[in-house]
């Protein structure tokens, strides 16, 4: 399992961020704030920066995850409650997530409830696109999981981003 944090002036920036090579990014100090999870402290550097956090690689919706994904996501919306999480998965949302096949199905609505958006779908080398935001091939959905959940229906997420082109 791959955690990520976007910092919050990321999400919010206008415009496209600009390039930069590796080797010319220099190290930034910033304040991590700490989530007394000892393992999780040490691999984010110190705790976490402000912003979203991210959940992908490892397949995290593997019944094997589960378990400790929500207990992870639980005590980050307990301690950060505005805490925009996101997740990427190879499962389909609708077939395979809400088909409550994939372990403990209680435990996988609890998964769901601390979501804002899941990334389904396998990436698929023949449809790769990288004018896409967020995902790596067409065939990958960007899914508003609160909405999806309420309606009843996929809801894809607006990319405000995406309605500006328009």
């Amino acid at each position: 399992l791959v955690l990520i944090h976007l910092p919050s002036e990321l999400q919010t920036k206008k415009e496209p961020a600009e390039v930069v090579r590796l080797d010319d990014v220099q190290k930034k100090e910033t304040t991590r704030i700490k989530t007394n999870i000892g393992e999780l402290d040490r691999v984010l550097g110190g705790g976490f920066v402000n912003g979203s956090l991210t959940l992908l690689g490892g397949e995290p919706f593997d019944p094997r995850n589960q378990a400790a994904v929500v207990e992870l996501l639980r005590q980050v919306k307990a301690k950060y409650p505005g805490k925009s999480i996101w997740a990427f998965s190879g499962y389909l949302f609708d077939r395979d997530i809400l088909s409550g096949k994939l372990g403990d199905w209680e435990i996988t609505k609890e998964y769901l409830s601390y979501l804002d958006v899941l990334v389904d779908g396998p990436f698929v080398m023949a449809k790769k696109d990288l004018s896409l935001r967020f995902r790596g091939s067409s065939n990958q959905r960007l899914i508003d999981v609160p909405a999806s959940l309420e309606s009843g229906n996929v809801v894809l997420w607006k990319d405000w981003q995406e309605e500006r082109k328009r």
